[in-house]
Parts: structure tokens; C-alpha cells; sequence
């Protein structure tokens, strides 16, 4: 059988239906099944026929066509993608519900002669499943209607015509061209789904624990005393202020799995404590592209599976997710969120994850929230912290890539609920669903429950984040690479205070007129999330 490498995100568009020609630069014989392989994957991830090739196309041809290669408008105003452009045209896209490894032959870039693989044995992936009642399945399909009309996403629901299973087709464009005002209102809309759901917990720290004074009007600051000072958070009442915090913030997050450590920055200097803002580390996921290959982590560098894995293992001990990274009102005037960027890898921060794991922190993963740039972790110039040292390094975050477009803040809580019943009834006969009960950490639990109900998902789509790496110098990201080096890990809370107050409070905050406005004419009673919940409702 023949494999045909497609880039994402192509190839996932073929496997949803969208698309049915594959552009290439030269002809083919091949007609019949193939096997679908996602580029610089090792996976086999879909099947389709391959029926026929049309061209070579001239532009006129390949313009009137776009409803079946999806090219963009770029693409289709530039010459021709090849000297000869083909249209090879596939039916029948199926994507498999678990993914098949095969062994990629040096130097093979379009077809994978694939030794032992037909198409009944990979079809069979799709038929071990158990599929889950058809009650469950429909509440299900509910329950994802209800969170897209909530979210004010335009989609419908069709019956395949030769097929028990739904597909659900959102008639909206992909979110990765939408504009960034549409991907805030839905973040705007995820948040006070969260929000709502834990309305008992916000009126009880308003009302009975008097949050609000935790806070500080801008006219309560003298800006030259700001004094920081890390927390980590042990107690109970402690969690649920960085808990509280957490929910001032305007795109929400889950706060991360795995290991933790939660920090909440006040301010010392001032005739009473206020909150600067808050940090969350959290175990990074084993699996992030751009990450990996950054690192070395993957077959291109390392050919023994075992070498791989275990160096991938020793490299994620020293590296933690930078899951919250927020300075609340009014400090985030005064771009206090580039500061607790650089508390993220501090001393106090060091000692805590030393403390706790065993292990030096040596970097960071974290992702900006929208387009192709951060302004949060833009522009840290660690150089200037950190003088004279081996490997130094100019910017203490740098963009490595970016992450899918998928996510799972699309679907609330009870659909994912829904979700963990559909694995537990579903089983096949080479293993059942580990853990069942556990939170779903990841997208892919969800792509599978989304998958096994005959769905797609792209229902999940909402917009590629950029990945940045935070490191204090190179020479520990050369460890975490596998060089044997002595880790540099010394960053005082003084040497990132005054960097912060020199470039960004002295510099940028003094001669923004806006900013200062904003900042002295703070009231904090603006953060009252049940006044911003009663007028969502």
C-alpha cells in the first residue's frame, strides 16, 4: 500500500471533507486507497481513494478550483505553486481514531512504500471500538451544540447519507483568519462560562472574605516604593486568592496538571500590602511539537526510541509550563506583567521548585495568547539583568512556533463530562481507556470521544498561540539538549525589580500619558467579578 505525506494543516482539512484535491508538482499512476501520513509525524493518521489527477492547471484553472484545494487568497493572486500544478483528487477521507506508526525510508518525500499495511487492517483501527449508545451519543451532540450556540459559533448538524454517524460543519471560515476582535469575544464568553460555574466560590470571596482588599486603588501606589515580594501559596486561603486572581484575567485557563507551583507577587513598599499579580508553574505536556524539535526530541535527531524517550524524560524534569503569568489592575499599567515574567525564574521560584522536585529549573515553556507575537514576553532583555555571563543570552523568551489551533476551552464542563462517559463505554479488544476519571489534561481524550461519535474536530478549533522558550542563558537550554554543563540558575528578585523599573516603569510607563490616566484613576471596585457577571447575564 502507498502512504502520501501532507503537511498539516492540509491534511487535516482532507480528512474533514473540505478538501478533495491535493495540489503537486508532478503527475501520478497511483490510483485506488491510500494511506494518509502527516508530515515529520511517523504516523498514519487517514485513509482515501485516490481517483484521478487533473492538469497540468494554468491559473485560471487553478484559481476556479479553490472550492477543492482550499488555497488561500495569497496563493491564488502569486504564480502557480509548481512549473506543472496538478490536482490529485481523493473521495472517502476517514480518519483513523488512533494513529499507526510506520517506519519512514530515508529520503522518501511524497510516496511511502508501506510494507504490511492494506487497507482493511488500518480500517480495522476504526472497527475495535465499541460505539457508545446512541442515547449518549445524542446527548453528547447536544450538550456541543449548546456550548457553539453559547459561544455564538454558526455550525449545523447533517446525517451522512450512507452512515448512522453525524458530522458536525461549522459554516464559519477556519478561526486562524478570523480577526483577533472575534477570537476575544469568545474568550470573552469562555470566561464567563468559568466564571459562572463557580459563582458560589467568587460571592463567597467577595462578599464574606472581602477580597476586594487585597487590591489597591491607583491612587493608593506611590510608584517609586513598589517593593515585590513572592509567595508561594500552602494554605487554603492562600489558593483561593491565587484562585480569585486568576479569574480577573481576560483569557482563562485551567492554571495547568501535573507538577505545581502557584505564587501570589505583593507589593511591601506601600503603607499597606497590595497584590502585583500572580504565577503558575505547571508540568508541560509531553507532546508540543515546535518544543521538541527545538530540544532534539524527536527520530530526526535520535534514531534509538530508547535514547529518545529518556533523554525527552531527563529534559522535562528541568523544564515547567509558565501557565499563569498575570499582574492585576492597577499594576498591569505599569507593565508589572513583564515582571512577573522574570520573577517566573528567579531565586525564590528556584528554591521552591529545588525544594519540591529535586531538580534546577532551567527553562520555561509558555504561549502568548494571540497572533504571532506576545507583548508580555517581547522585549525581556535578560542580557541586561544578568551581566557577563557564559552563554549569555539576549531575550529571556524567544518564539520557537506555535501551537494547533485546537483547544479544549471551546466545550464546557459538562460536555467533557459527557465526553469521559463515552471512553468509559468504549472499549476495544487490545485495551481498555486508562484512567477514566482523571480531568482531561489535553485535547486528545477529547479528540478521541469526538471521533469515536462520528464527529469532527474542528469543532475545536479556535486560534494558534505562539510558543516561547524562557531561559535565564543558552547554556541551559544546552543542558536540557544533553550537553553535560553546570546549570546557571542566579536571578535575584532585585536584579529583575530594578531591570523592570529602569525599562519598562522609568521608560515606558513615565511617558505614556494613557497609561498614567489609567493607572491614577483606578477604583478597585472595577474588579468586582459579580458586577461584571450581572452584567454579562
Amino acid at each position: 500500500m502507498h502512504g502520501l505525506l501532507i503537511r498539516r494543516p492540509w491534511i487535516d482539512l482532507i480528512l474533514s471533507g473540505k478538501k478533495t484535491w491535493e495540489i503537486r508538482g508532478a503527475n501520478t499512476e497511483i490510483r485506488g486507497t491510500i494511506a494518509l501520513i502527516e508530515s515529520g509525524s511517523k504516523n498514519i493518521v487517514g485513509v482515501a481513494k485516490l481517483i484521478d489527477v487533473h492538469g497540468p492547471l494554468d491559473k485560471g484553472n487553478f484559481s476556479d478550483s479553490q472550492d477543492l484545494h482550499l488555497a488561500t487568497p495569497e496563493e491564488l493572486s502569486a504564480d502557480l505553486p509548481y512549473a506543472e500544478t496538478y490536482g490529485w483528487e481523493l473521495i472517502d477521507a476517514e480518519p483513523l481514531l488512533e494513529p499507526i506508526p510506520y517506519e519512514h525510508p530515508l529520503g522518501a518525500i511524497t510516496w511511502v512504500k508501506l510494507k504490511d499495511i492494506n487497507e482493511q487492517n488500518l480500517l480495522s483501527v476504526n472497527k475495535i471500538y465499541k460505539i457508545p449508545s446512541q442515547s449518549l451519543k445524542d446527548e453528547f451532540i447536544k450538550s456541543i451544540e449548546s456550548d457553539l450556540n453559547y459561544l455564538n459559533q454558526k455550525f449545523k448538524i447533517k446525517d451522512k447519507t450512507n452512515s448512522s454517524n453525524n458530522e458536525i460543519s461549522i459554516t464559519t471560515k477556519l478561526h486562524s483568519y478570523r480577526d483577533r476582535g472575534e477570537i476575544e469575544t469568545i474568550y470573552s464568553r469562555i470566561r464567563n462560562r468559568f466564571l459562572l460555574s463557580d459563582k458560589d466560590f467568587i460571592n463567597t470571596m467577595e462578599d464574606k472574605f472581602n477580597i476586594l482588599e487585597y487590591f489597591a486603588n491607583g491612587d493608593q501606589i506611590s510608584v517609586d516604593k513598589i517593593k515585590p515580594e513572592i509567595r508561594e501559596c500552602k494554605t487554603q486561603k492562600e489558593k483561593d486568592i491565587y484562585k480569585y486572581c486568576r479569574y480577573l484575567e481576560e483569557v482563562p485557563n485551567t492554571g495547568g496538571v501535573g507538577r505545581r507551583i502557584s505564587a501570589i507577587i505583593y507589593d511591601t513598599g506601600q503603607k499597606k500590602e497590595f497584590i502585583i499579580g500572580v504565577l503558575g508553574l505547571s508540568s508541560t505536556g509531553y507532546t508540543l511539537r515546535c518544543r521538541d524539535d527545538f530540544f532534539g526530541w524527536n527520530r530526526k535527531s535520535i534514531d534509538s526510541f530508547n535514547l529518545l524517550k529518556e533523554r525527552k524524560d531527563d529534559g522535562l524534569r528541568k523544564i515547567m509550563q509558565l501557565s499563569v503569568c498575570s499582574a492585576v489592575p492597577p499594576y498591569n499599567y505599569l507593565y508589572a506583567g513583564k515582571l512577573i515574567a522574570l520573577l517566573s525564574l528567579s531565586d525564590p521560584i528556584q528554591q521552591i521548585y529545588k525544594t519540591k522536585y529535586k531538580q534546577d529549573l532551567l527553562a520555561l515553556v509558555t504561549t502568548g495568547v494571540f497572533g504571532d507575537h506576545s507583548a508580555l514576553f517581547n522585549r525581556i532583555q535578560i542580557n541586561k539583568v544578568i551581566k557577563n555571563e557564559k552563554g549569555e543570552r539576549n531575550e529571556l523568551f524567544k518564539k520557537i512556533g506555535n501551537t494547533s489551533e485546537y483547544s479544549n476551552l471551546i466545550l464546557s464542563n459538562k460536555t467533557k463530562e459527557i465526553a469521559k462517559e463515552i471512553l468509559k463505554n468504549t472499549i476495544t479488544y487490545t485495551r481498555t481507556v486508562k484512567n477514566p476519571n482523571k480531568n482531561f489534561s489535553s485535547n486528545n481524550e477529547l479528540i478521541r470521544a469526538i471521533k469515536i461519535c462520528g464527529l469532527n474536530k474542528e469543532i475545536l478549533e479556535l486560534n494558534r498561540k505562539s510558543v516561547y522558550i524562557g531561559a535565564l542563558n543558552n547554556k541551559n537550554l544546552n543542558i536540557i539538549k544533553g550537553d553535560p554543563l553546570q546549570p546557571s540558575i542566579n536571578l535575584s528578585v532585585d536584579q529583575a525589580f530594578n531591570y523592570w523599573k529602569n525599562d519598562f516603569l522609568f521608560k515606558k510607563y513615565r511617558i505614556n500619558t494613557e497609561k498614567q490616566k489609567q493607572f491614577t484613576s483606578f477604583n478597585k471596585n472595577q474588579l468586582s467579578i459579580n458586577d461584571q457577571l450581572k452584567l454579562f447575564i
